[in-house]
């Protein structure tokens, strides 16, 4: 049998082995030469190893924070998105309850039967002055009747569905109203520019009328659509034509009429109708 150097080592690397853990077994306070060498042979792997450790340890720790800082970002996204609907909501609602705080004020102001009604669409362009209502003739509406917001006159129901109509609007170039001035009491006729500032045009009926800026324009009364005393606008500027002769005015309207909400038609008695002319 021949000696193998391998197997010779092999026991001799059992017997150191043995021999340390028999040196080791009981409490030292010094170290065996072995131990120290192994000892000192080793630190640099440990401190290695200690260190990857706590930097693996920091790393999950801070992957964990993110996750979590993640999750709560997402909570708190979520609930301001809850909020700002809720805040919508509540936008919508305190519109709605201007709307109708207006309609009730206006309604305590005007006698007579009204109707009230929202607008639900408007002219395509600033140059056509027609707004679309959500009541119609199967809620008693018909051609010519009066619409008035809590400011003033919008205009007059122009066409007529069971459950839409129509309003033209005092801007409306085919508008024409009679109304006299306060204080001053003149008579005049306010036509519509269809201006895209919504100019009204004053024409008075005498040719010798004093009308001065500021003055305010209502209905006069002597037309059979118009009840008398109805807000129209304001007068802004007055001009004479030559001579100083027939003076021209303009006014601007007291409704807001590029912000209609809710309107109210007034409704006459049925027996009471005198016809549609001006």
């Amino acid at each position: 049998m021949r000696f193998s150097w391998r197997v010779a080592a092999l026991i001799l690397v059992l017997l150191a082995v043995s021999a340390s853990i028999y040196a080791t077994a009981h409490d030292r306070v010094r170290l065996s030469p072995v131990e120290w060498l192994v000892r000192e042979g080793l630190a640099p792997f440990q401190t290695a190893l200690a260190r990857t450790s706590l930097w693996l340890d920091a790393t999950w720790a801070r992957v964990q924070a993110w996750r979590a800082l993640e999750e709560s970002n997402l909570r708190l996204r979520q609930q301001l998105e809850a909020m700002e609907r809720d805040l919508q909501r509540l936008r919508e609602l305190e519109r709605e309850n201007e709307r109708l705080r207006a309609a009730l004020q206006l309604a305590e102001r005007v006698t007579g039967e009204w109707v009230a009604a929202e607008v639900i669409a408007r002219s395509p362009n600033a140059w056509l002055k027609w707004v679309t209502i959500n009541r119609g003739s199967a809620d008693g509406l018909r051609e010519g009747l009066p619409v008035i917001t809590s400011q003033g006159l919008v205009g007059r129901v122009s066409l007529t569905t069971p459950h839409t109509a129509d309003v033209t609007l005092i801007t409306h170039t085919s508008s024409a109203v009679g109304a006299r001035t306060e204080p001053g009491g003149e008579l005049v006729l306010v036509e519509g520019t269809g201006s895209i500032d919504d100019l009204l045009r004053v024409r008075p009926l005498d040719a010798n009328a004093s009308l001065a800026p500021g003055e305010i324009l209502v209905t006069s009364g002597l037309s059979s659509i118009y009840a008398p005393g109805i807000p129209i606008g304001r007068l802004t500027r007055v001009e004479s034509e030559a001579y100083g002769l027939n003076p021209t005015a303009y006014a601007v309207p007291l409704a807001d009429l590029q912000h209609l909400d809710v309107v109210l038609v007034l409704v006459p008695p049925q027996d009471g109708d005198r016809g549609e002319g001006e």
